[in-house]
């Protein structure tokens, strides 16, 4: 029989090899599975936005700066959800329009990196509703429409509110109304 404090002794000096062997090899699968979601979502981005150029009868070369076509890549490896991947697909279709090309700023780029996937559906909801601001029906018929809580679209409009696209916070108890960044940003994504 072995000693306790042998076999201890030598778990000792065997778990720090073990410790990291196990976690390279879960750095390794985790780090597999990031890059397969990555490449997932680009593609999407790339079907899309091949969608979108055909429709828009879009140049090939979007008129935004390689840097800023870094940020928009890169922002679309990190998105979410499918509905943020279109909004970045429309801004890049924009930008490669031949009539709204200009249409794109950096300030457009900042501000969608910062959506959450419910801010997308919420700002597509309140751009395209004609509201009056003295009623809460926007954020109420958005929250239907999308299947989300109107607690969570309430959540959503304030941040959307925070980051200048709406005219006012919905914590006021009017109805947030598209403020003139919003429509710019509305209008270079499609959605006006």
């Amino acid at each position: 029989m072995s000693d306790p404090q042998t076999i201890g002794t030598a778990l000792e000096v065997v778990r720090p090899a073990l410790t990291g062997l196990v976690s390279d090899l879960f750095g390794l699968a985790l780090a597999d599975w990031v890059h397969e979601v990555k490449l997932r979502r680009l593609d999407l981005f790339q079907r899309h936005t091949k969608k979108l150029f055909a429709q828009r009868d879009a140049a090939e070369r979007p008129q935004i700066s390689p840097e800023a076509l870094e940020q928009v890549i890169a922002a679309v490896s990190e998105a979410q959800s499918d509905d943020l991947i279109e909004l970045w697909a429309s801004l890049l279709a924009t930008a490669a329009s031949p009539e709204r090309g200009g249409a794109v700023r950096p300030i457009f780029i900042s501000t969608l990196r910062q959506f959450d996937p419910i801010d997308a559906l919420v700002f597509r909801g309140l751009a395209q509703f004609k509201n009056d601001p003295q009623n809460r029906e926007s954020i109420i018929v958005v929250a239907t429409v999308f299947d989300v809580s109107q607690d969570a679209a309430e959540v959503s409009a304030e941040q959307l509110y925070k980051l200048g696209l709406l005219t006012n916070s919905p914590s006021v108890g009017l109805s947030p109304g598209v403020a003139p960044l919003g429509r710019e940003l509305a209008r270079a994504l499609g959605l006006l």
